[in-house]
């Protein structure tokens, strides 16, 4: 039995996906998933569903989800996972039965794995980056979910991140620039990624995508938000029109990763990043 979250939230059982019919009774599942193996009161779960603005009706519609949820885990021979008692509910599961918590385990496995064999530790977060289906809490009610949502995404994004900065390592440049270039503006405000492959791109001989890159997302800022690119990108582009030789060097990729290039005084003295008023004001 397999447990998702990072994805529509439901069972995978042989290789089939099982879905709870009510909205509400997958919220209560997922919250009860991200916490998994530790007692949650019913007060957090009213509180997880309506936010303070509980119904009165909110403890019975909380025992019969949870009635629900056990007859789900029932049908496929878990009963005993789900337990309640004066302290509030236990859902016990291992770390490899609910994809949140495998994603976890292979993070912490590249964290280990980074310093003595990169590749080793990007195989491990391209495992975990695998389990995400999205969207994140797929099906689910409740008011805890757009927070968890926005949580479980960061989660997601950094680690995303940590992964290119590996494959940097190992020299894929022009891997990171054909699976990443797309991305970089899902989230314009997360300028890490668009280094990196801004970077990839430089290596990869493909200087002109890399400016052109860089210029997209400042006439974007600008337009939509009166706001200057993050220093570290200012600077990376300004190595890359240089044609800075340390962009061919580990220190460039940890200016990608967020450690910023190493600049002249000159380009210390920049001034950069700065909020501006939109045009037309």
């Amino acid at each position: 039995m397999f447990f998702t979250v990072l994805g529509p939230v439901g069972v995978q059982v042989a290789g089939r996906t099982h879905v709870l019919r009510r909205a509400q009774t997958r919220g209560l599942l997922a919250f009860m998933l991200l916490r998994a193996n530790r007692v949650v009161p019913a007060e957090a779960l009213i509180e997880a569903l309506w936010g303070g603005a509980e119904p009165r009706s909110a403890r019975s519609q909380i025992q019969n989800g949870m009635s629900a949820v056990r007859a789900q885990l029932r049908a496929h021979g878990g009963e005993e996972m789900l337990s309640s008692g004066p302290a509030g509910y236990l859902l016990t599961v291992a770390a490899g039965q609910v994809d949140h918590a495998l994603f976890e385990l292979r993070r912490r496995e590249a964290v280990a794995a980074a310093g003595w064999s990169p590749g080793r530790a990007a195989a491990a977060l391209r495992a975990g980056l695998e389990l995400w289906r999205g969207p994140v809490l797929g099906g689910a009610a409740g008011s805890y979910v757009e927070p968890a949502r926005a949580r479980l995404l960061d989660r997601y994004l950094t680690a995303r991140e940590e992964f290119v900065e590996l494959e940097l390592r190992l020299g894929r440049h022009g891997e990171v620039a054909a699976e990443f270039l797309a991305a970089v503006d899902e989230h314009p405000g997360r300028e890490r990624l668009r280094r990196q492959v801004m970077l990839a791109l430089y290596r990869s001989g493909r200087q002109v995508e890399a400016l052109r890159l860089y210029r997209e997302h400042r006439a974007r800022l600008a337009e939509g938000l009166g706001l200057d690119p993050g220093p570290e990108l200012v600077a990376l582009h300004q190595a890359i029109l240089e044609n800075d030789a340390t962009l061919l060097t580990a220190d460039a990729q940890d200016a990608a990763g967020g450690a910023g290039p190493a600049r002249s005084a000159r380009h210390r003295r920049r001034r950069t990043g700065r909020a501006r008023p939109p045009a037309g004001r």
